[in-house]
């Protein structure tokens, strides 16, 4: 399991006698009035909180940022740290950086502190250790407020509340949300990402949490700490890379923006570079011969129960070669199917009791790289059965000429009604019927067109 522990070297201002006016002269946009107010009515050991906010937040943040949220903010926070056994050993750089910050990034800001340690404390009363707390609420927070993964949500920068009405969120809303959760309750925490992968495309985020060391989370999806999906692609990426390096958001100014691959022209959102914690496992990958044998122990649905269980990294150079392994034993499996052979020689595919017909024909000489796919949807819907088949015969031919070489197919509407090819089920039959043409009649997967 990848672990990893790291020295701060976090040197903290000292408070001048002059209190909050000390933090005005060290930033020049000028504190606020009111937060000159706020900090007169603080208890004095939450003063070097507001400080800490004040001397760090952005100055859009000076500008803007409600008054009572932040006072609502420093309160719970600190009311976290009293209550809770295992927040009060959280030495003060660890719990102003990590814990009392109102956000994470550049999103919303949001008064969801006292809503989540409300909906949260009793998670964390029943816990041990920070770690224990942050694995519990990797799956309370998002069924308590019901909210899940999806490409769907409104935007990639949701705040807590955000993602709460909207109910969906992305990977970075989704680690916005747990590491606010977190907080909530005392747990440092920060959010964490790549701009991009080194070996395939897009960009991730997930979350850390600190229990004597920095230890991550995939966001709604890991049950165990140094677990997640990405385990296996972190120690590809490159330290001092703009592109590839691993990330972790700081409220404490840093000198190093984080890349926000959503809004590339906002460079406020503090950062360090923590890629060599990442890059540094011991832990072993998995070898060309150590993938072979693995192979042979069972299909591939057999073994994606148990890896996901006992999850072992590649190395980068060899991903293209797994990659054909397995896509080579898949189609073994696929050919070796008495089921998929019989639905392909009999053009007809049935998923949750919906059958859905095909006909199609080679035409000219197959490409190197295999044939390109061509499928036809006929017209009609709403009508008889007998008006939709004659409309699908119409289509076995009707854009037949335009296809020199490639494999030209027309598909039945697995009903009659007026959305015939939009049917939830029609969606698993056409993905079928195109991985049995990419097998059985060596069509090219990139080359399929509707």
């Amino acid at each position: 399991m990848l672990r990893w522990g790291r020295l701060l070297g976090c040197v903290m201002l000292v408070a001048a006698a002059a209190g909050i006016e000390h933090a005005a002269a060290a930033a020049p946009r000028g504190v606020r009035p009111e937060f000159v107010e706020l900090r007169k009515t603080l208890p004095a050991d939450q003063r070097l909180g507001l400080e800490f906010l004040t001397e760090n937040m952005p100055s859009h943040d000076m500008k803007g940022l409600s008054v009572e949220l932040l006072a609502e903010n420093i309160e719970y926070a600190y009311k976290a740290r009293a209550q809770f056994d295992w927040a009060k050993d959280v030495s003060d750089e660890m719990f102003l950086n990590y814990v009392l910050p109102y956000a994470c990034m550049n999103e919303k800001r949001d008064a969801w502190r006292k809503l989540f340690f409300d909906a949260l404390k009793d998670i964390a009363a029943d816990s041990k250790t920070k770690g224990e707390v942050a694995v519990k609420l990797n799956k309370a927070v998002f069924e308590r407020f019901n909210v899940a993964y999806s490409k769907a949500r409104p935007k990639a920068d949701q705040s807590p509340l955000e993602s709460i009405a909207a109910s969906k969120a992305s990977c970075t809303g989704l680690s916005i949300m747990l590491v606010d959760a977190c907080r909530a309750v005392g747990v440092p925490a920060r959010v964490v990402g790549t701009p991009q992968w080194r070996t395939v495309s897009g960009n991730h985020t997930w979350a850390e949490v600190w229990d004597n060391g920095w230890h991550f989370l995939g966001a709604s999806e890991s049950s165990a700490l140094d677990t997640g999906w990405f385990k296996g692609r972190v120690a590809g990426q490159s330290s001092g890379d703009p592109k590839h390096a691993i990330y972790a958001t700081s409220f404490k100014r840093t000198g190093l923006s984080f890349p926000l691959v959503w809004n590339t022209g906002i460079t406020y959102v503090q950062a360090t570079d923590v890629t060599a914690s990442y890059s540094s496992s011991s832990e072993k990958t998995r070898s060309i011969d150590g993938v072979k044998k693995l192979l042979a122990q069972g299909t591939l649905i057999d073994l994606l129960g148990k890896l996901e269980k006992t999850d072992t990294p590649l190395a980068a150079k060899d991903i293209a070669k797994v990659k054909e392994l397995v896509w080579q034993q898949y189609s073994a499996e696929i050919k070796g199917s008495d089921k998929r052979l019989k639905e392909h020689r009999g053009k007809a595919v049935t998923y949750n009791k919906k059958t859905m017909r095909y006909a199609y024909r080679r035409v000219g000489k197959k490409p190197a790289g295999g044939y390109p796919l061509y499928i036809a949807m006929h017209g009609g819907g709403g009508a008889p059965a007998r008006i939709n088949d004659s409309q699908w015969n119409h289509m076995k031919v009707h854009y037949l000429k335009g296809v020199k070489a490639g494999i030209y197919l027309a598909p039945r509407g697995v009903t009659d009604t007026w959305h015939l090819h939009w049917v939830n089920e029609s969606f698993a039959c056409y993905d079928r019927i195109i991985e049995n043409m990419i097998v059985f009649e060596d069509v090219d997967p990139n080359r399929v067109y509707i």
